[in-house]
């Protein structure tokens, strides 16, 4: 009887000291080679797994008997396909407080450190992303692979031989992470912040119903806005303290059904902040401030 095995089958089979092990087919000859490839205890223990070359012969399927001297080959499943992406452009897909409450951000100033491995790349797994790679010797793998030429211990290799994982994104925040604050946590202040409310920032609409208001996003819109109006491009004007002003407006409220994430809401100077709200044109003024968050977005 002749079986032919595939990469992926599960497979017994006795080891060089007779000792029968479960494991699972990742690599089948090449013409002139006689043995198949196997690793084993892939079941029982992922990080203790081994790897070994073992002949056919000894070879069991799960549920199916394999004679002596009855290997054929069988074409191999393709592997996955590759799915590269810039992290700016990926970080950037999705909300500050979703990937801050995922433990992808972390800190005030929203920094990729030690405790953003593990959740980024079960972010990555969840889109089906092999590797984020940035244009500057810097590349994260989905199985778990790094390169950083900045680090200042291992520039590459696999996340779990690192003391601290950090080194991934040494020196890196401000080039692959679109929320990075950096020390420009607290350099902008809008209007919440020079007249606090108690408790989380908060509006009411017409029919006195309140809508919270992200701390984190008003902070990234303001950083990403650098002190200048996205609108008109003035800069904003400097409060006594040294740190500059612009307003922060939701494009679409959220009154109205808009999120409250960092793409809709932008960074105006207060005249142009009141024409949003009240200009007769204020529905052209909304169009047009769409459109621009979404080239900023996309950029």
């Amino acid at each position: 009887m002749t079986h032919t095995f595939s990469v992926g089958d599960r497979v017994e089979y006795r080891d060089r000291r007779g000792k029968n092990r479960l494991g699972v087919v990742v690599e089948l000859p090449v013409p002139g080679e006689q043995n198949v490839f196997v690793r084993w205890d892939t079941y029982v223990s992922p990080s203790g797994m081994r790897e070994t070359h073992v002949s056919p012969t000894t070879l069991r399927k799960i549920g199916q008997e394999v004679h002596r001297g009855s290997y054929s080959q069988k074409e191999a499943e393709p592997e996955p396909t590759v799915r590269v992406r810039p992290p700016r452009q990926f970080l950037g897909e999705f909300g500050v407080d979703e990937l801050y409450d995922r433990g992808v951000l972390n800190g005030e100033t929203l920094e990729l450190n030690s405790s953003s491995v593990q959740p980024l790349l079960s972010l990555m797994a969840e889109r089906r992303l092999t590797h984020l790679r940035a244009d500057t010797n810097w590349e994260l793998v989905v199985s778990g692979q790094f390169e950083n030429s900045r680090s200042r211990t291992l520039k590459s290799g696999d996340v779990s031989a690192l003391s601290s994982a950090g080194d991934v994104f040494w020196l890196r925040n401000r080039e692959i992470n679109p929320h990075y604050l950096g020390t420009t946590s607290n350099k902008y202040v809008d209007q919440h912040d020079l007249w606090p409310e108690p408790g989380p920032v908060s509006s009411q609409d017409a029919s006195r119903n309140v809508y919270s208001r992200s701390t984190r996003v008003r902070k990234v819109v303001l950083s990403r806005a650098e002190g200048k109006c996205e609108f008109c491009g003035a800069e904003g004007f400097e409060t006594y303290d040294g740190r500059r002003f612009l307003e922060t407006h939701h494009v679409i409220p959220v009154s109205e059904g808009g999120r409250d994430w960092q793409w809709n809401v932008i960074a105006l100077c207060p005249s142009d902040h009141r024409r949003a709200h009240f200009a007769r044109e204020r529905r052209e003024l909304h169009e047009q401030m769409t459109r621009l968050l979404d080239g900023k977005r996309n950029a």
